[in-house]
């Protein structure tokens, strides 16, 4: 058995709560720890355990490890597809 970290240790602590997707990959995440408010992150930019967010699609986001090869992928939770809202007594 090896010591050695696996590929998405320390990318289970980070959940997708938003996507601001640009062509092309481009774009922001909001990113959550655990016990933390969300931040917003620019692909490129480091996440304060050293991960980067590499790419950003419409429902997804690539994180890449500090060292070493490979990504993780995080995903927006599916909605309730073809739900409609309740109807409001509001005229």
């Amino acid at each position: 058995m090896s010591d050695a970290p696996s590929r998405n240790d320390g990318a289970s602590a980070w959940t997708l709560q938003g996507v601001l997707a640009g062509g092309g990959g481009a774009g922001a995440a909001v990113l959550q720890r655990e016990g933390e408010r969300p931040i917003a992150y620019r692909v490129g930019a480091r996440l304060p355990d050293g991960w980067w967010l590499t790419r950003v699609e419409r429902r997804q986001v690539w994180l890449a490890p500090p060292h070493g090869a490979g990504v993780v992928v995080l995903r927006l939770p599916e909605t309730g597809q073809g739900r409609t809202a309740a109807p409001s007594d509001q005229p």
